[in-house]
C-alpha cells in the first residue's frame, strides 16, 4: 500500500484488503513521511509500515518493493491508497493475469478507447496510456528490471518510465498498431474487483515537469536500475526497511550485483 497524508483513504483500502482478500499475502505500508497519524495508526493495529523522510512518489514505491522482495512474495501488488477492493477475491483474477503477463495495471474502464483486449486476465486491454493506482508485477519481471530510478523527485512520470523499462525487458505488453500505422508495445489493464475513492494530490505541475526531463534524459540507461544512487541512499532505506522488521542487508548485496551485471552486459551490447 502506497501512501502519503491520506489516512482516511488508506483506512478504506486496508478495510478492503483485510475483509476481501482470499489468498494468503504480506502487507506493507509504505509511507513517504506522512504529516498525519498513518505510521502511529498502523503500528497501533500491527500493521507492518515502512517510512522516513518525504522523497517523492518513486522512492516510497521502492520503500514497498524492496520490502516485499526481501520477503519473497511473487507476484508484488503496488495499491495507491485510493484504490480498494470492492469484492471477496478481488486479487485471484490479478494474481493469473501477472502470471501470464508480469505486469499489469489498473484502469476503471476503456472498453472504448483500448487498441485491443476485453479486459480480462486471458485478454486484457492494451492501451497507449500509463495509469499507477495499482500496478502488478512478477518475481522474474522485477529481477531483470528492478526498481523506480531515485533520479525523480517528488510526483510524475516515474511509473511511466518503469514500465517502459518492463516493456523494453520484453514483459507486461501487447504488440499492437496505432491509427497511424505505427507498431506500438501497448501496456496491459485490466479494473477486476477495484473501486476507486480520488483522494487528494499533492503533487505539482513543476514537480511533473522536472520529471518529465529526468525521464527524457535517461531513457537510454540500462534497463536495470537500484532503488538508490549513493551509499547514503542505500543506508536511509535499508535503515527504513530494517525499522520495519524486514532484513534486507542480503537482497541489497544481490541487488548490486545485478546492477553490475546489467551495465556491463548492456554496455557490451552498444560496443558491438
Amino acid at each position: 500500500m502506497i501512501t502519503y497524508s491520506r489516512l482516511p483513504w488508506l483506512k478504506l483500502c486496508l478495510k478492503g484488503i483485510f475483509e476481501l482478500t482470499a489468498l494468503p499475502y504480506q502487507l506493507v505500508v509504505a509511507d513517504d513521511g506522512s504529516k498525519d497519524d498513518t505510521v502511529r495508526w498502523c503500528r497501533e493495529r500491527g500493521v507492518r509500515v515502512v517510512s522516513g523522510n518525504n522523497r517523492g512518489v518513486a522512492h516510497n514505491k521502492n520503500r514497498g518493493l524492496l520490502a516485499l522482495e526481501a520477503l519473497g512474495c511473487d507476484p508484488i501488488f503496488l495499491i495507491e491508497d485510493d484504490l480498494r477492493p470492492g469484492v471477496r477475491g478481488w486479487e485471484s483474477e490479478w494474481v493469473t493475469a501477472t502470471k501470464l503477463w508480469h505486469h499489469l495495471a489498473f484502469a476503471s474502464d476503456m472498453s472504448e478507447s483500448a487498441l485491443a483486449g476485453v479486459g480480462t486476465a486471458l485478454d486484457p486491454w492494451a492501451s497507449s496510456r500509463t495509469k499507477a493506482m495499482l500496478l502488478t508485477i512478477s518475481a522474474r519481471a522485477l529481477g531483470e528490471v528492478g526498481y523506480f530510478d531515485p533520479r525523480f523527485e517528488g510526483w510524475g512520470h516515474e511509473h511511466a518510465e518503469w514500465t517502459v523499462r518492463i516493456k523494453r525487458a520484453g514483459y507486461g505488453y501487447r504488440e499492437v498498431t496505432l491509427p497511424n500505422g505505427r507498431p506500438f508495445r501497448a501496456q496491459l489493464f485490466m479494473n477486476h474487483g477495484m473501486l476507486s475513492d480520488p483522494g487528494p494530490s499533492w503533487g505539482t505541475d513543476e514537480q511533473s515537469d522536472r520529471n518529465r526531463e529526468v525521464g527524457t534524459a535517461i531513457q537510454g540507461d540500462p534497463v536495470f536500475r537500484s532503488p538508490w544512487r549513493t551509499e547514503r541512499e542505500r543506508a536511509e532505506i535499508l535503515g527504513e526497511i530494517r525499522a520495519s522488521g524486514v532484513d534486507a542487508e542480503g537482497l541489497a548485496s544481490e541487488l548490486d550485483s545485478r546492477a553490475r551485471a546489467g551495465a556491463e552486459r548492456e554496455g557490451a551490447n552498444i560496443g558491438r
